[in-house]
């Protein structure tokens, strides 16, 4: 009776309205005294450049999250949840019930969505206090960007995980996200939808320096030896595709477990103690969430071929022979990998029936025909078991690439005679950086004092 109350509780549109006009009073406050003083040392321009882009950044990124997130979450709740009269008859008893073999039980359920409810409820609370950080005026004409949010990274889980033994009351907030998500999943999750939309429209408009500098890059004249781009990539372009990458990944990841969560407690499977299944349309709907999730990841795994020049694995900052030989050929393979992978499930998501065999069998009747009427396109229901391998095959070469072969490589081929190895790399270490302290372009200033 308490959920029914404050999920229809009146007050939740004018606690919205409090809440959205203290922040926005606070931020006028701030852009029209700030503005003033700007103005009287002469670089409003620069000041006005800087807000304009982080409004445009901010409301694009709220903007498109919201959209997305809202309208995943409207069609899961459209489409309706299995029924036993659905069910195959091979799986029903006697009398009409299905078998207890059927679906998930009530622990395999109840583990499953606590867990996705807590998944939900971290990236929650790890966006809350990527806002709380940005949320700091600075009286500062050109402010550094801060570092891009670690969630689309490994090592976010671990970030977190210090945080809520740092500060153990989070513990709370995070359980009582988790309750919230499983008692009232409609609601929670589109209020959790929000909120996720305000912290991604935030941490967009935070990285505005990069995406100014992504806009405006300046070539060096120089070529890294290794992927034989110009040096300016690295400090223009990629910074930017980066932040790209961390809003693309979250908002997919959060869609993905949000919809999964919701389809797993639709028709009270709860209080029924048994989960029946997913219908086609929400296979479907699954299908393609998992699909741009792992394009998203395939970019990921492209762009962390770049990161290869940031290792500190060898004996000098940089690309060591490990990086070029183990972890650069694994971040290509993974990439590929995912890339695939996410194809295969956005032609499930597109082409329900229709599969390669399909495809084949047509074409080869097509090319029998005596008449020239095509014939009829033969569909078949697809089979999961190649794509439950793809991605088992995905996370193994994960672990191996991304942890065994580059310390079988460091420890076996390496070590035992690692000047040799080492040798082309630690020339190129020594050598480039002389010859780009010599070739650097002068840039002018971005920020130009007016009448100057």
């Amino acid at each position: 009776m308490a959920w029914k109350r404050l999920r229809y509780w009146l007050g939740w549109p004018w606690l919205g309205l409090v809440l959205g006009g203290i922040a926005a009073i606070q931020g006028l406050a701030y852009c029209w005294a700030e503005g003033l003083w700007f103005e009287d040392v002469g670089y409003s321009d620069a000041f006005q450049l800087r807000i304009t882009t982080q409004v445009i950044l901010g409301l694009f990124g709220m903007g498109s999250s919201f959209a997305l997130l809202w309208g995943n979450l409207v069609l899961a709740n459209h489409l309706r949840p299995m029924v036993a009269s659905e069910l195959r008859p091979s799986t029903l008893n006697p009398q009409g019930r299905p078998r207890r073999r059927v679906g998930l039980g009530l622990k395999s359920l109840l583990a499953l969505t606590i867990t996705l409810a807590l998944l939900i409820s971290i990236q929650l609370l790890y966006l809350g206090r990527v806002v709380i950080s940005y949320w700091s005026p600075t009286a500062s004409v050109y402010t550094p960007a801060p570092p891009i949010p670690l969630w689309a990274k490994p090592t976010a889980m671990q970030t977190v995980i210090e945080q809520l033994l740092a500060q153990p009351w989070q513990l709370i907030a995070l359980g009582s996200g988790a309750i919230a998500l499983l008692f009232l999943p409609r609601f929670a999750s589109k209020v959790a939808a929000l909120l996720a939309s305000v912290g991604l429209g935030v941490a967009l408009a935070e990285q505005w320096t990069k995406v100014l500098l992504a806009l405006n890059p300046v070539p060096f004249g120089e070529i890294d030896p290794l992927f034989q781009r110009d040096i300016g990539f690295y400090l223009f372009r990629l910074p930017c595709l980066e932040v790209l990458e961390f809003w693309l990944i979250s908002l997919m990841f959060f869609a993905l477990v949000s919809v999964t969560l919701l389809y797993l407690l639709s028709g009270n499977s709860l209080s029924r103690g048994r989960f029946l299944g997913l219908t086609a349309p929400q296979q479907r709907h699954l299908y393609g969430l998992g699909g741009v999730l792992l394009l998203a990841t395939s970019f990921s795994h492209w762009l962390g071929r770049y990161q290869t020049l940031y290792s500190q694995r060898g004996v000098v900052y940089g690309a060591s022979y490990t990086d070029v030989h183990a972890s650069l050929p694994a971040y290509t393979a993974l990439s590929v990998m995912a890339l695939l992978l996410g194809l295969g499930l956005l032609w499930r998501t597109l082409f329900w029936r229709i599969g390669l065999l399909s495809i084949m069998e047509w074409l080869r009747k097509v090319g029998q025909r005596q008449h020239a009427a095509l014939p009829p396109f033969p569909y078949r229901p697809l089979s999961a078991r190649p794509l439950i391998w793809g991605i088992l095959l995905y996370l193994s070469l994960g672990m191996l690439g991304g942890w065994a072969a580059p310390l079988l490589v460091q420890q076996i081929v390496v070590q035992p005679n690692e000047l040799l190895r080492e040798t082309p790399y630690l020339e190129r270490a020594i050598a480039k950086p002389g010859e780009l302290l010599t070739s650097t372009p002068s840039m002018p200033s971005p920020l130009c004092r007016r009448g100057s």
